[in-house]
């Protein structure tokens, strides 16, 4: 994308303010657009801009492996988005909102992350740390830092990426590059969303999965597998995010929030019936590792705010705790925990440590006993 049309479209952003003034400043607070466009137009141009220059950045980083003990065979991450633990039924919330994974809880097979926060209250800034040794104190730009996926790779551990966000168009850019990373990706579409406005539902990954658990794209000589399923989660447009069959909440079930109208509170219903699906699809992806000896990670990107403490909807504003406060959970198998008991133990003791998301790839490690040079033992969550 080149620098006159990012200018074009930020101009577009700015003059639909100007000539709409009542409906922007009534929309801006919710949804920070022009401030978040402004934010990554900055932040990305020289990403978006040379694709192989990323990739050859990439490539670049050497990896070396100090030590690897590597016993886990299967290692899910599921990165959900716009998620706010602050509606989910198992951090409290007064609306059964997660009744699949309050019912692993209560089974003994799920640890609850009390005090996660992530880094950034946007996906694109946040996708920056999740998997590379670059955080929100580094300097330069997120690929001249060692990633986890050629890290993985040289330990001989096959990567899958499965995503029902975008692979292409400028909000892309990120999450595509990382899936090239791995040994196997699939998108559910391959246009940007902001030209395929029919966004699928987050249920369109599990037949992704299915493909990649039936091992035709493995090698026979690897042993462990690695997977990313990137959901779309409680982005807003909320009602959009899940199909009629779960639009078990509606207005007059919402009582709390700043705005106590009708509109306002559908909309939060709204959020919370977009929270009940995903925890849905997240109990499915779990069920498909029931029987293994499996790890499965849940962790939202960012926050979200839903008229909750202020009269805003949306995020993208770094300066609000709430779309910084995300849920952090992780599953574990009847086989992982009898074959892994220190590891299940380290995993139940952490639960209220304090912890921000970018240093992710050091958690992630740690968990997988796997050293490079740049991994640091007290970023881990798991200490």
């Amino acid at each position: 994308m080149c620098a006159s049309l990012l200018t074009c479209l930020f101009a577009a952003s700015c003059g639909h303010a100007l000539a709409n003034p009542e409906d922007s400043l009534a929309k801006l607070p919710a949804n920070l657009s022009v401030g978040r466009l402004a934010m990554n137009l900055r932040q990305s141009y020289d990403e978006t801009r040379s694709t192989a220059y990323v990739d050859y950045a990439l490539a670049s980083q050497p990896v070396e492996i100090l030590s690897d003990r590597h016993d886990i065979p299967k290692v899910v991450f599921i990165l959900g988005e716009s998620t706010s633990r602050h509606h989910m039924q198992l951090y409290g919330y007064d609306l059964p909102t997660t009744p699949n994974l309050v019912r692993r809880e209560q089974a003994g097979e799920l640890t609850v992350f009390s005090d996660v926060t992530s880094p950034h209250a946007g996906t694109m800034a946040v996708m920056r740390t999740l998997f590379s040794f670059y955080d929100k104190e580094a300097p330069g730009m997120w690929y001249d830092y060692g990633n986890f996926f050629d890290i993985l790779r040289a330990a001989d551990i096959h990567t899958v990426w499965l995503s029902n966000q975008e692979s292409s168009g400028f909000y892309g850019s990120i999450g595509r590059t990382l899936a090239s990373r791995c040994d196997e990706q699939a998108f559910t579409s391959r246009l940007a969303h902001t030209i395929d406005l029919s966004e699928r539902y987050d249920e369109e990954v599990l037949p992704l999965l299915d493909d990649a658990l039936s091992g035709d794209g493995r090698r026979d000589d690897v042993q462990s597998d690695f997977f990313v399923v990137h959901l779309m989660g409680a982005h807003e447009d909320f009602k959009r995010r899940y199909p009629a069959s779960f639009s078990q909440f509606g207005a007059a079930d919402e009582t709390g929030g700043v705005k106590d109208d009708e509109a306002s509170r559908q909309i939060r219903a709204e959020y919370d019936n977009a929270v009940l699906y995903d925890d849905g699809i997240v109990d499915e992806i779990i069920r498909r590792f029931e029987e293994q000896d499996a790890v499965v990670i849940f962790l939202s990107d960012h926050g979200e705010e839903v008229n909750d403490v202020r009269e805003i909807v949306g995020h993208g504003d770094e300066s609000s705790r709430w779309q910084h406060e995300i849920p952090m959970v992780i599953w574990t198998s009847a086989k992982f925990r009898a074959h892994h008991p220190e590891d299940a133990a380290r995993i139940g003791q952490a639960k209220d440590r304090r912890w921000c998301s970018d240093e992710m790839i050091h958690t992630l490690l740690d968990l997988m006993k796997i050293e490079v040079p740049q991994y640091e033992k007290e970023k881990s969550l798991l200490l």
